[in-house]
């Protein structure tokens, strides 16, 4: 088997020679791609090392990724090396902004821009009457920016089951038990996966009718590798348990006295009612002193002493409560 075969013709045997049962076909096979070899250490062969080496000068060396460049080697490392991480959509933008100013610049030595910019002379040759251009469809859009796995469906009912969600079509019910190609936005896996027969067939768009997983594959990857951790770490936990006796166990696991809470008291409080109410003493006038008073007060007022109290039965006319009569007198 010759090396272009192994590498492009053959999904079985391009992952470094080795073979994998229902391995996606590459991209390259997929879209009819045949790739061309060039010689090694040879830049002018390859016209597009140059625009590389250039964006990598350009991209990672600019003075806004200051503290976030690595290096082109381990020895190389900046002093500011991991000072600063670039935000996606920052870096995302940098790029964009790096991309267009390359095309953009004049003064290109090649042979075809001829002191021309990249953007001037690839205008000039798209309107060339010879110029015939094969552009991709969406479908064919669809392969290079999803990614894609190999997965099973189920026997009973055609379903995917991918990163804890589950994705479903009518098509799939004929494919039930079968291995189909799932492609898939890696960072959007709650829509709609696209579904490949093994010939490389589109079948259909399979929606996620259960979204009981993560919704980005990075955070699901992290999950299980905290997750394989924490198992790990779980063990060695009661490796060391067993080493150690029950008392020695008691003491390390032993709490500390909880301390008394205070009491929690009301924002507003209010006089107790009722039975708990504490009743306060009054000094209440007996009805004798009540009427001697009155008595008392009317003398005053009228400047006679002489008024005769209103008798009463238990005792005689004339006397009155705190008062002498006047035969005492």
């Amino acid at each position: 088997m010759s090396l272009h075969a192994m590498l492009f013709d053959e999904a079985l045997s391009r992952n470094r020679f080795k073979k994998i049962e229902n391995e996606v076909a590459g991209l390259l096979k997929t879209l009819d791609i045949e790739p061309h070899f060039t010689k090694p250490y040879s830049g002018q062969s390859k016209p597009i090392e140059r625009a590389w080496k250039d964006l990598a000068e350009e991209i990672s060396k600019h003075p806004a990724m200051s503290g976030a460049y690595t290096g082109n080697k381990p020895e190389n490392k900046p002093e500011n090396y991991r000072t600063w991480a670039v935000p996606l959509d920052v870096l995302e933008r940098h790029v964009a902004e790096r991309i267009a100013e390359h095309n953009a610049r004049t003064g290109r030595r090649s042979e075809t821009a001829k002191g021309r910019s990249f953007d001037e002379t690839f205008a000039e040759s798209m309107r060339h009457p010879a110029t015939i251009v094969r552009r991709a469809t969406e479908a064919q859009r669809s392969l290079w920016m999803l990614a894609a796995k190999v997965l099973k469906t189920r026997p009973r009912n055609g379903e995917i089951h991918f990163q804890k969600n589950v994705y479903w079509a009518p098509e799939l019910n004929e494919w039930m038990g079968k291995h189909l190609t799932v492609r898939f936005d890696p960072d959007k896996l709650h829509q709609p996966v696209k579904v490949y027969d093994p010939e490389g067939r589109f079948i259909c768009d399979a929606p996620c009718t259960e979204k009981a997983g993560y919704n980005e594959q990075a955070k699901a990857a992290r999950h299980e590798r905290n997750r394989r951790a924490l198992v790990k770490l779980n063990k060695a936990k009661a490796k060391l348990h067993k080493q150690m006796s029950a008392a020695q166990l008691g003491e390390l696991y032993a709490a500390d006295p909880p301390e008394k809470p205070e009491p929690i008291r009301p924002t507003i409080t209010r006089i107790v009612t009722g039975n708990l109410a504490i009743e306060q003493e009054t000094d209440v006038m007996s009805q004798d002193e009540y009427e001697a008073g009155i008595a008392r007060g009317l003398s005053l007022i009228s400047g006679d002493s002489s008024i005769i109290p209103f008798p009463r039965g238990d005792r005689p006319a004339g006397s009155a409560s705190g008062r002498k009569s006047r035969a005492e007198t």
